[in-house]
């Protein structure tokens, strides 16, 4: 399949796929770890991240929506730094 965008730009697109989206996909365990933190819940009997109750879930929310948040704003980075010039 041959790319609609020039090429120097569909780099830089596949470069910014791989910095900011692959990580969340491939490696969702790292991705997610600075969430997993003790005021929050722990690392049950069986190897994985137990939520303590109510409140630590809407916190553990809130902080996934602020780390989605700093993808977003990452990403708008690189879009218009790389896409504003054709878009005037």
């Amino acid at each position: 399949m041959k790319p609609f965008l020039p090429q120097n730009i569909y780099a830089s697109f596949m470069q910014a796929i791989d910095r900011y989206i692959d990580p969340i996909i491939n490696n969702n365990d790292k991705f997610l770890s600075s969430l997993h933190t003790p005021d929050i819940g722990f690392i049950n009997d069986d190897g994985h991240f137990e939520i303590k109750g109510e409140r630590e879930l809407n916190l553990f929310f809130a902080r996934l929506y602020q780390l989605s948040m700093n993808v977003k704003k990452d990403i708008e980075a690189w879009a218009c730094s790389e896409l504003s010039p054709y878009f005037g």
